[in-house]
């Protein structure tokens, strides 16, 4: 029944494109849109980056009368490669996120540049990582397990997704400019890590404020910092990464979206203006910024350059840790 409603929901939105021109707010561009746009999700159901893409999918809907569509195309870089063979005229965009987007950045053998085939458009969140332990250690913060690590080399591990996820990053981030001896234990997603640390075999996890922070507040596991910038809201006692070890990188998560190569930027500018503004919604705050996450309301540059540093710091620890990508 839900796969039904939601053909015709897309059936529907196709169908009533014209109404757009009628309805659009002011200062989208002359003739903009005219014709049903394309939001493809890089991801499955039920992810960050799906709600952040059916969220604004359904408010510009809403603002524009119709004639927005969404689409999930997942998959190793199936998102990527569908767009980028689109035409750069605003009617196809991209929803992603951190991991998708640098995994395909690393990994992928692509003809192009990934940043600059799809320029900004718009960040929909930005997300803290969560680094937590076990109940069993015997550490309360950062500091704390450092020095535990330190009098204790190649005792401590820490548990990661995949080659090159947050989590592997994180660890061996931390190994280097914390100078300590654990080890990294791979898993096959979060879930089961976060099952072995409860259970005391996994010591040091890092993960997103959705997954990890129930788990904490339910006192399942120990949170000792958070890898933003800036504290997190709802753990303002828990220090970030870079108030013990300053040349820590920043690490957050971001969902946004994207266009073509050659797009026009008045095009750019004005769906970032559309997006930002559905986005400041009240009820877009109340479902997005549950879990931690917040909503940046960023310019296309400032999401550049959120971008190009998690690109660039990715790219930076690989080749510092010697990371044997898949």
């Amino acid at each position: 029944m839900k796969m039904i409603a939601r053909a015709a929901l897309l059936l529907a939105a196709a169908c009533i494109a014209p109404a757009a021109l009628a309805q659009k707010p002011t200062g989208l561009p002359e003739n903009y849109p005219n014709k049903p746009v394309r939001i493809v999700i890089s991801s499955s159901p039920g992810g960050a980056i799906d709600i952040c893409g059916r969220l604004v999918q359904a408010r510009l809907a809403e603002r524009w009368g119709g004639g927005v569509i969404a689409e999930n195309r997942t998959g190793n870089g199936v998102a990527f490669d569908f767009v980028s063979k689109s035409a750069p005229d605003g009617y196809t965009l991209l929803t992603t996120g951190i991991s998708a987007f640098v995994g395909a950045e690393l990994t992928l053998n692509l003809p192009y540049s990934l940043r600059t085939k799809f320029p900004a458009i718009s960040q929909c969140i930005t997300t803290p990582y969560i680094v937590s332990v076990n109940n069993e250690l015997p550490v309360k913060n950062i500091k704390e397990l450092i020095a535990y690590a330190k009098v204790n080399p190649n005792k401590l591990n820490y548990a990661y997704n995949s080659t090159g996820s947050t989590s592997q990053l994180f660890g061996e981030l931390f190994k280097f400019v914390a100078n300590v001896d654990i080890q990294g234990i791979p898993f096959k997603g979060v879930g089961p890590s976060y099952l072995e640390q409860m259970a005391g075999r996994i010591n040091i996890t890092t993960g997103t404020a959705a997954s990890a922070g129930p788990l904490a507040k339910a006192g399942k596991i120990r949170p000792i910092a958070v890898t933003s910038s800036k504290r997190m809201k709802s753990l303002p006692d828990i220090a970030t990464m870079t108030e013990v070890l300053p040349s820590f990188d920043v690490m957050e998560g971001w969902v946004g979206f994207l266009g073509v190569e050659g797009m026009n930027p008045a095009i750019i500018a004005a769906l970032n203006r559309e997006m930002n503004a559905v986005l400041a919604l009240p009820e877009s705050e109340k479902t997005l910024t549950t879990d931690g996450s917040e909503i940046p309301l960023n310019t296309p540059e400032q999401f550049r350059r959120i971008i190009a540093q998690s690109g660039d710091s990715t790219a930076r620890i690989v080749k510092q840790a010697g990371i044997k990508l898949e």
